[in-house]
């Protein structure tokens, strides 16, 4: 059995081995999994038994080393195993003392058959080797497997039978064994056997095996495996011993054969941005080597050449190695390159299906690759069969005429003519070497074809090969299609990366200029200058676009110009190459990072770089690191650039760099200070009092005071109480304590501190309950849930939330549930709210809830039933919402609520909404609760809900009105608690608080926190005030709360945050101080140094780090008892820095010190000063000021340098730390020399720093544009603005707000760009500025496309056929123009004749009803515009159908009915005119139908013969024919009666034999005799009588003549012979007319009649035509309209007539006639008017009519409007009108400018039929501006200075003071105005100050200092009003500021006596400081120390001034108004102190 399975598996693989898949690893992981199943069989002492199955298991495991053209493989691969492995002995063994299980049962015996059962479980880890290599070329996946893994076994026998007992195997000694026998436990051992309770015996066990599988593809294969275990001992079938008695040295082995499935993972996708690099899968070699190969090709199919074949098709095959893509290969079929192969890179083949053409074909192949390239040649020659001879197929493409052909367009048609092909099968399309089976084919001619391919191209090239093929041979031709993108136009881009900078010097004279030009097409659109001078000597890819030239330079400054140029602009850039002639250099050397020094930085690690010039390699640089040779830099000799990463030492960091070369050395030093981050700890709020939250009082007030850590002052808390911000609160830094007292409102009141630093913020809450004394209430219990009473649940527990006001805490709550009191109830005082969870007994509960305080008692109770579901009742349905019937809803959403009793299932519930059923809702078992969202309709939407169980059906249904509103806003989010992100809080409960305005329902609120998903039975939303509460537990850290709104309006969501601190607990940070060296910096002349220092909160010295120049230093000193830290250090020459850290559980302290190092002999070195500011030593500025810093080196203090501007000698401030200086010089315009002099015993140092300082101007605009405007707009959209920007720093371009290119030349300061314009309104915006100010043009331009008027285009549509045939006589006629605007650029002509039509000119639509004439009717449609004119005809022809007359039916025998006749053979004889054929014969006979009847044709009329037999038997027959035809019917009928010949009385033979033969309508007789006829006498039916005398023969026929004509014949009287009767004189014999009926005359004619149902007034040219004709059949009706027939349909049955009538627009004239009897007629005319529909709009922006808007113009305004076209608009702005754009029902209006206060823009709607308007009242309120100048307060007090009656004021003031104001008189203000201020107002009118001058008013001035004035914006405003003009001017010509009276300018370098650094004057005296009592500052100087009830509130009012004696002197008293909260005013007055001897300062 294992060899069958072995070799069908093997022969199965074979098989599928040709079509085995190739590898992809890039879309599999090496991730697997696998199943198997097989058979199990072992090797042990007992004979095997085969099993199948026996056992199956699985896999899990990675393939390791996989890689395309690997030769092997790994997995390592997890296994579990599980099976059964059965044994039994074929014959009985007596040696069985070694089986102890067996010889204990069957010992008496003495023999037995050995037998067992294993079951056996493992879990094994497996490392299998795969053949890598051969698995990729065959999909064979052979391999081998070792494995180690834990078992478990149990072993059973099966050694009793079914009753019991053993198996007698004297009698059998095979036995037969029952199949479920197995349950004695064998041996585990020599000693034992298994425990009985199926105890499994573990061990490990090894294993190895051997697969061969097969792949399908990349994932999955199926396979063969065998798997041997050894089981590492020999009782693995429960017994040692065989069944000859052997006991067996060798171990059990046990066996698994299996088949398998595997597959691979798919491997997922990757955001990584690295591109792995590119394997070849053609390598297969393993090997480096052929990674390199050049590509090798083989052609495999044919493998001989020249091959001979018979057949036109052959398949080429070959093998290409070394090849990636098919890109890389060429494939050439008689020299011209055939696309149409596939080439496959994993498995290097080649294909391609070739139609060979008849002799000799010639093929060549050819590969390349970057090594090189390979080609192949083959020769088929293609002999025919002997064929008959015919004419072979010739294929010819028409359209495209020349090929390659290039467009532009997506689609295209390609035609071509084919000859000698009769069918589409003999034809084959290619499109890009794909088959094309959707060509249209069209048989010209037997022999002629057309074939047309509509394509939808690719971009690039596309294929296109047409092959034909018949019996004679195969014709192709081939297209090729070139798409080529649209290319969008872009103005060139040029770059030059040669270099790379805009300049550089360079040593050689020659250089290799390298750049790129972007968007132009050739060399011819590239300008290369060199110094001025055009150079042609470039080169130009028009590829890659690059650009190189090869220049040689001349020396000095060259300087190289590139410019591209494009039909859309110009490009350029400019590059400089200094060429110096080759001279001696020695080493430069620029430390470029740090740039300035000295650098401070926080990182320990610095990258330091520098440039050091003329050194060729790292051995000529020298780098020392704080004084320590540093080796371990990079240094690059191409770009000269020293790179090197430094571990930098705390403090400060020496780095000297020196550049060494034959020329001569250069060094330069830098100094990086490493300072340590400072760690901030986010601020912590605690209450201290009240200590417990929430707090109760009785008091009004209570004091806070809390605790806000790590903030420095007041201006990082912020007190809030109930909602308002407090400021009166004090704040003691050093204890952290805030205090204030807080005014209580009656309830809860909310106090909340909130401290913020660069860390974070923290913020707590406290609340405190003030319960007024005089107003307490006695409690009130209200129940929250449940809210009704009683209410009714289905589960047997109940959450019951109750509200509890006016009690103190759950001490004065009392609950009793069913009579029994409990306390298990949770009450919390700030929420008031009590909760509890209470389970129920069936049926009634009563919860009561008792509340106490001092003030009363409040009792309140609630009964909740709880009913348990009954299943034997039947269901009851209640929909709960909506509650009324019908239901009227605006949303389109609805919420469904219902109960459905007695149902515990959702399959047991029916939704069905409007006739649907649904399953989108949810059903809650326990509430019976139905919820779902419904979706409605507009109008009526029916729900019904229904119920089902085993007892029964119930249902409930609602019909719900969906009627929309108006359109709704949309939603809008804002949270209210955090009121902002990032809101810290210490406890983990918190109460989210949003507000969601424009939604009304819960429904359309989601809620998520940290990402999930919240259920909405956990937060509430109150549709009134539209708040979201949710109640949450927070997590530590950070928690994001996100909530979103839905309506039918849109969606919007918003997010905050709150952060969650713990509290954390105090830990003491070690702390390290120092006590020698007590100082640092110290200088020391010894090269060592004892180190001692303090150490605290550490345990011993192994959590301390001592550091020297950054390395550790161990063995140091360290008393744990006294702190104490002691080390002897050496110390490195210069500076040394000293380092110690300690570590503890609360963190890491670091402190250092630096100790310099000066050996007593050290050289002298001369002092140095490098400048770092400003970067060069000669610059040109605006500004003001100018900030010198230089480093100096080798001086010791300030004293030894010396700083001078213009000579003069200026104060600057030295850091002896970092050897730096720095100063602020301020500015002179033109130029200032500044020089730094530094000196020490060495030598002396200085250098220059020049600075010009320019006037500042802003930027100037100068902007046009090239348009040409036509009636206002310009007709072209391309708009070219140009124009120039001067002084300029930054340049911005808007179109329509948009940021558009443009081309700036910085040297011309010319601006241009091209725009394409939109049809409009066009705002251009051109904005430059630079720190001198703004500059900005803005204008519009408006575009209007010229109307282009296209010739017309008429098509007739309908009928669409030409010629059309038709036999129905009147026809409508539709057709379709285009560009055609009236129905008088219209005109229809039939047969010459115009003819009335319709026109639509929406649809260009012309219909129009034809009455057609037999024959050609010749139809012509012509339309004509402007610009020309268009016709179209068709030809109807019309066969009118020939009239049909009804039949007619006659019986011409007998020619009387009734007659008698005598016995025999008789035969009826009749005819029928206007019959088709015999069919429409039917003849009747005695009442049945008789088919035997003679009937011929013979032109149109049908005659028939029916023969009876007359006798005795059948004494009379009744023939009635029936002829019916589509016009009608008709019939008739005859009666023969046998005539009995009765025997008579012998008669004289003078007595005649008599008869009468009466017509059908009685008005003829015939009479008979035997004898001569004599007189006939009639009788009519009015009674009278015509007498008929002198007759002779036998019969004649007569009729009533006269005044008896057309009378009914009663009867005849015939005298004949000697007859007589004696009625009348000479009567003869009577015969009566025995048919007649009664009826007398003809039968009645009943004329038609007409009734016409149609109306007579439409709107529609589509006229539906009913009437009811009676009396008349349908070819006897006619129907004309405006006198033209039309056809009509009569339906007989019902007499309904009705046509489909093309009406004209006005009266249309209608005749209905009937012509029967008589002629009936009927006109009436139908009144057609062009419909026309009331106009409909709606606003769409705005969407109200009355706003408010803060812009002066309003960017667009937009309504739909419907039924409207542009003529019947009108738009206008306060009376004016102003352009709109109508864009089918979307009318839109631009740029609407509004004036200031009331704006009204009104839109009028109008049509034929309505009349709209639209007003918007729009109310624009103009910003105000600023009032008058604006300021800054400037550096020095004297550059603002007010002099007022009660006080003098000046910079600091103000800028100490943010809140200063100042209204009221002054008698002089001094200022500098800056940019974006007003005018004073000097005598009434506007005078305006320029900015940068300074400004003196003096005299009577009224004035208003603020900074929150309307037009502010953040600065200072001077309102002023004066009537003395000022005193102005800059630099030295401005005026003196009153701050500095007595003071030169010509001293103090512009700044003042104010300004630091500035010189003194010597004029009076000035006080140097303020008094040490400071007079009070408007509103709250915050400098100024004044009691706290002199404090003056931030609404003060103006002072005024009063005098109050103090100590003999007059003292003003500035009186304060303070406004309280009351509104009332009292009089605060503060104490001003004036200094003595000068100018009142305050």
């Amino acid at each position: 059995m294992k060899k069958a399975i072995l070799l069908l598996t093997v022969l199965t693989i074979n098989v599928l081995t040709s079509y085995s898949q190739r590898f992809d690893y890039d879309k599999s992981s090496t991730v697997f999994f696998g199943l198997n199943m097989g058979s199990t069989w072992q090797t042990t002492d007992v004979v095997n038994q085969t099993r199948i199955p026996g056992g199956a298991g699985f896999i899990f495991g990675k393939t390791i080393g996989r890689d395309y053209g690997r030769l092997v493989s790994f997995d390592l691969r997890f296994r579990y195993l599980g099976g059964n492995w059965y044994g039994q002995d074929s014959d009985t063994t007596s040696a069985i003392g070694q089986n102890i299980a067996l010889n204990t049962v069957y010992g008496s015996t003495g023999y037995a058959v050995q037998n067992f059962r294993t079951t056996n479980h493992s879990l094994s880890l497996e490392l299998a080797m795969h053949a890598n290599r051969f698995r990729e070329r065959t999909g064979l996946d052979p391999y081998i497997f070792v494995g180690i893994g834990g078992n478990a076994r149990y072993t059973e026998g099966n050694l009793f039978n079914e009753d019991g007992g053993i198996y007698d195997y004297g009698a059998n000694p095979t036995s037969t064994f029952s199949v479920s026998g197995y349950d004695t436990p064998l041996d585990v051992n020599e000693s034992s056997t298994h425990n009985p309770d199926g105890t499994f015996h573990s061990y490990w066990a090894p294993s190895l095996g051997v697969g061969l599988g097969y792949y399908f593809g990349n994932r999955f294969s199926i396979g063969l495996e065998h798997k041997t275990t050894f089981a590492m001992d020999n009782y693995f079938d429960g017994t040692v011993a065989n069944q000859n008695g052997e006991i067996s040295e060798q171990n059990d082995l046990f066996h698994y054969t299996s088949v398998y499935a595997r597959w691979y993972l798919r491997r997922g996708n990757t955001n990584t941005s690295t591109v792995a690099p590119v394997k070849n899968p053609n390598v297969y070699t393993g090997t480096t080597n052929n990674l390199t190969q050049k590509p090798v090709v083989a052609f495999t199919n044919p493998n001989t050449t020249p091959r001979v074949v018979n057949s036109p098709t052959f398949i080429l095959r070959a093998d290409v190695l070394h090849v990636s893509t098919a890109q890389n290969m060429t494939f050439r079929q008689e020299g011209v390159i055939n696309h149409n192969f596939t080439f496959n890179p994993l498995t290097t083949k080649f294909q391609s299906t070739v139609q060979l053409n008849p002799g000799q074909n010639i093929f060549r192949l050819i590969g390349t690759n970057q090594y090189g390239s390979d080609e192949a040649t083959v020769v088929i020659i293609y002999e025919r069969e002997n064929v008959p001879p015919n004419n072979p197929p010739t294929v010819t493409i028409t359209n495209p005429a020349v090929s390659p052909h290039t467009t532009n367009n997506d689609t295209y048609t390609v035609q071509s003519t084919i000859v000698n092909v009769s069918d589409k099968n003999q034809v084959v399309v290619i499109v890009n070497n794909i088959n094309f089976p959707n060509f249209i084919y069209s048989q010209l001619s037997t022999t002629q074809a057309s074939v047309s391919v509509p394509l939808n191209l690719i971009n690039g090239v596309n294929t296109i090969l047409i092959t034909a093929t018949n019996s004679s041979g195969q014709d192709n031709d081939q297209a090729t299609l070139i798409k080529r993108q649209e290319i969008i136009a872009q103005p060139p881009i040029v770059n030059f990366f040669n270099p790379s900078q805009q300049s550089i010097t360079v040593n050689s004279p020659n250089f290799n200029l390298i750049g790129q030009v972007l968007h132009v097409n050739s060399k011819n659109n590239v300008a290369f200058f060199q110094n001025g001078n055009i150079n042609q000597n470039f080169t130009f890819n028009a590829v890659n676009k690059d650009f190189t030239s090869q220049v040689i330079l001349v020396p000095g400054q060259n300087i190289f110009q590139l410019i591209g140029s494009n039909s859309d602009g110009t490009d350029q850039k400019t590059v400089t190459i200094n060429y110096n002639l080759p001279s001696p250099k020695p080493p430069i050397v620029t430390i470029t990072n740090p740039a300035i020094q000295p650098h401070t930085t926080n990182n320990n690690t610095y990258n330091l770089a520098a440039s050091i010039l003329n050194v060729s390699n790292a051995n000529q640089i020298n780098m020392i690191v704080n004084g320590v040779n540093f080796t371990n830099f990079s240094f690059n000799p191409n770009t000269s650039v020293l790179n090197a990463l430094i571990s930098l030492q705390e403090g400060t960091n020496s780095v000297k760099i020196t550049g060494t070369n034959s020329d001569g050395t250069d060094s330069k030093q830098t100094t990086i200070i490493y300072k340590k981050p400072e760690i901030i700890l986010p601020p912590v709020v605690e209450y201290i009092n009240p200590a417990t939250n929430p707090f109760q009082t009785n008091t009004a007030s209570h004091g806070i005071i809390a605790a806000v850590f790590n903030v420095t002052s007041s201006n990082q808390i912020n007190v809030n109480l109930n909602g308002q911000t407090i400021t009166n609160f004090t704040f003691n830094p050093a204890t952290h304590i805030v205090t204030f007292t807080a005014a209580l409102v009656a309830g809860t009141n909310t106090v909340t501190i909130t401290g913020t630093n660069a860390s974070g913020i923290a913020s707590e809450s406290q609340t405190i309950i003030y319960v007024d004394p005089s107003t307490q209430l006695p409690p009130v219990v209200t129940y929250e849930d449940p809210t009704v009473n009683p209410s009714t649940v289905f589960t047997p527990s109940y959450a019951v939330t109750a509200k509890i006001k006016h009690v103190s805490g759950p001490q004065n709550i009392l609950l009793t549930i069913n009579g029994a009191q409990t306390a298990n109830f949770l009450y919390t005082a700030s929420s008031e709210l009590m909760t509890f969870t209470t389970s129920l007994l069936e049926g009634a509960n009563i919860i009561e809830i008792t509340a106490t305080n001092n003030y009363g008692q409040d009792v309140e109770s609630t009964t909740i039933i709880y009913r348990k579901p009954n299943v034997l009742l039947p269901p009851v349905v209640t929909i709960t919402n909506p509650f009324s019937e019908p239901h009227t809803a605006s949303q389109q959403t609805v919420s469904i609520n219902a109960t459905v009793l007695n149902v515990s299932t959702v399959q047991e519930i029916d939704v069905n909404i409007n006739g649907i059923s649904t399953s989108n809702f949810t059903f809650n078992n326990s509430t019976k609760q139905v919820l779902l969202n419904m979706s409605l309709v507009q109008g009526n939407n029916t729900i019904k809900i229904t119920g089902t169980n085993t007892s029964g059906t119930d249902s409930d249904s609602r019909i719900i009105i969906y009627n929309p509103k108006a359109p709704i806003e949309p939603p809008f989010v804002t949270f209210i608690n955090p009121t902002t992100p990032g809101t810290e809080v210490a406890l983990p409960t918190f109460q989210m608080i949003a507000q969601v305005v424009n939604v009304e329902e819960k429904a359309g609120i989601s809620v998520n926190i940290n990402g999930q998903l919240i259920s909405p039975a956990l937060y509430s939303f109150n549709p009134v005030n539209k708040e979201v509460v949710l109640n949450t537990n927070l997590n530590v850290g950070n928690n994001t709360f996100y909530v979103q709104g839905t309506n039918a309006a849109g969606i919007h969501n918003a997010s905050t945050n709150v952060i969650y601190r713990q509290p954390v607990a105090s830990c003491d940070m070690p702390e390290i101080s120092f006590i020698a060296p007590s100082n640092s910096p110290i200088t020391v002349e010894q090269d060592f140094f004892d180190v001692h220092a303090l150490v605290h909160n550490v345990a011993s010295a192994s959590q301390i780090v001592l550091k020297v120049n950054g390395y550790v230093i161990g063995n140091f000193m360290y008393s744990s008892a006294s702190h104490e830290l002691v080390r002897k250090v050496d110390l490195a020459e210069g500076n040394n820095i000293i380092e110690i850290e300690a570590t503890n559980d609360c963190g890491k302290s670091e402190v250092n010190t630096l100790i310099v190092y000066h050996s007593a002999e050290a050289p002298c070195e001369t002092p140095y000063i490098t400048v770092i500011k400003p970067e060069s030593n000669a610059i040109v500025i605006q500004d003001q000021t100018v900030i010198i810093l230089a480093a100096v080196s080798n001086v010791v203090n300030s004293n030894q340098v010396l700083v001078k501007v213009n000579g003069v000698p200026v104060s600057f401030s030295y850091d002896a730390a970092t050897n730096m200086i720095e100063t602020t010089i301020a500015l002179n315009y033109g130029g200032n020399n500044i020089t730094i002099d530094v000196i020490n015993e060495c030598g002396t140092d200085q250098v220059l720093v020049s600075v010009i300082r320019e006037e500042c101007t802003q930027p100037t605009i100068s902007i046009s544009h090239n348009g040409i405007l036509v009636g206002g707009a310009v007709q072209s959209d391309q708009l070219v603005i140009s124009g120039s920007i001067t002084s300029n720093n930054s340049i911005g371009f808007l179109h329509n707000g948009v940021a558009k290119n443009f081309i700036y030349n910085s040297q011309t300061e010319s601006f241009s760009a091209t725009v394409t314009l939109v049809e409009g309104v066009n705002d251009f915006t051109v904005n430059a500025s630079n720190d001198c100010g703004d500059g900005s043009q803005n204008f519009m331009v408006s575009y209007q496309p010229p109307v282009v008027v296209s010739p017309p285009t008429v098509n007739i549509t309908d009928p669409l056929s030409n010629p059309f045939e038709t036999s129905v006589a009147n026809i409508t006629v539709t057709a379709i123009t285009t560009n055609t605007a009236h129905s008088s650029e219209v005109a229809v002509t039939v047969n010459n004749t115009n003819l009335n039509f319709n026109f639509d000119p929406s649809t260009g639509m012309v219909s129009f009803n034809v009455s057609l004439i037999n024959g050609n009717n010749t139809v012509v449609v012509t339309v004509s515009n402007a610009n020309g004119t268009a016709s179209d005809n068709i030809i109807i022809i019309c066969t009118k159908p020939p009239v049909t007359n009804p039949p007619v039916v006659e019986i011409t025998t007998p020619s009387v009915s009734p007659i008698s006749v005598a016995e025999g053979n008789y035969e009826f004889v009749g005819n029928v005119k206007n019959l088709e054929h015999v069919g429409q014969l039917q003849i009747y006979l005695n009442g049945q139908s008789f088919a035997n009847v003679n009937a011929t044709m013979n032109n149109g009329v049908v005659n028939f013969t029916v023969p009876v037999a007359i006798n005795s038997v059948h004494p009379s027959f009744e023939l009635i024919a029936i002829g019916t035809n589509s016009a009608g019917s008709d019939q008739d009928n005859a009666i023969i009666t046998l005539d009995v010949v009765e025997e008579e009385t012998p008669e004289p033979n003078c007595w005649p034999r008599v008869g009468a033969s009466f017509s059908n309508n009685h008005q003829s007789v015939t009479a008979n005799s035997s004898m001569d006829l004599s007189n006939v006498v009639l009788q009519f039916s009015d009674g009278t009588t015509q007498k008929f005398e002198g007759l002779s023969g036998l019969s004649q026929t007569f009729s009533g003549t006269g005044a008896n004509a057309k009378k009914c014949i009663t009867g005849i009287w015939i005298k004949s012979g000697c007859n007589q009767s004696g009625d009348g004189p000479g009567y003869g014999e009577w015969v009566p007319n025995t048919s007649y009926d009664g009826t007398c005359e003809s039968t009645p004619c009943t004329p038609p009649t007409i009734s016409i149902m149609s109306g007579n007034s439409v709107t529609d040219s589509n006229y539906t035509l009913q009437a009811t004709v009676n009396n008349a059949t349908a070819n006897h009706i006619t129907i004309t309209v405006n006198g033209a027939p039309i056809n009509a349909n009569f339906d007989a049955a019902n007499n309904l007539l009705s046509a489909n009538v093309m009406l004209n627009e006005g009266s249309n004239q209608i005749l209905i006639s009937a012509i029967e009897c008589e002629t009936a007629s009927e006109s009436f005319v139908v009144n057609y008017t062009i419909p026309c529909n009331p106009i409909a709009y709606s606003m769409v922006y705005p969407a109200q009519t009355n706003l408010t808007s803060a812009d002066a113009v309003i960017s667009s305004l937009n309504l739909t409007a419907n039924n409207v076209i542009s003529s019947g608009v009108s738009v206008t702005v306060n009376g004016s009108n102003i352009p709109f754009v109508l864009n089918g029902t979307s009318l839109s209006v631009s740029s609407i400018n509004l004036v200031n206060g009331a704006n009204t823009v009104q839109v009028t709607l109008r049509n034929n039929c309505s009349n709209e308007t639209i007003t918007y009242n729009i109310t624009y309120a103009a910003p105000v501006g600023p009032c008058g100048p604006r300021i800054n307060p400037g550096n020095a007090e004297w550059q603002f200075c007010l002099v007022t009656p009660s006080g003098t004021y000046n910079r600091n003031d103000l800028a100490s003071n943010p809140s200063f104001t100042y209204s009221g008189p002054a008698s002089s203000v001094y200022f500098l105005p800056i940019a974006g201020g007003g005018d004073v107002i000097l005598n009434g009118n506007p005078y305006a100050v320029q900015n940068g001058a300074y400004y003196l008013f003096e005299g009577n001035i009224n004035i208003t200092v603020s900074s929150n004035q309307p037009g502010a914006l953040g600065h200072w405003t001077l309102c002023i009003e004066t009537n003395q003009a000022p005193t102005f001017g800059k630099g030295n010509n401005r005026p003196q500021s009153p701050c500095e009276v007595g003071k030169s300018l010509q001293n103090d370098g512009g700044k003042g006596p104010g300004t630091e650094g500035g010189n003194r004057g010597t004029g009076v005296s000035q006080p140097s400081k303020k008094p040490a009592t400071e007079p009070i500052k408007p509103q709250g100087t915050s400098s100024t120390v004044r009691p706290t009830n002199t404090t003056r509130p931030s609404n003060t009012a103006k002072p005024t001034t009063t005098t109050r004696p103090t100590g003999g002197v007059s003292t003003p008293v500035k009186q304060v108004e303070k406004v309280d909260t009351n509104a009332t005013k009292e009089k605060v007055s503060q104490p001003i102190e004036r200094p003595v001897g000068g100018t009142r300062r305050n």
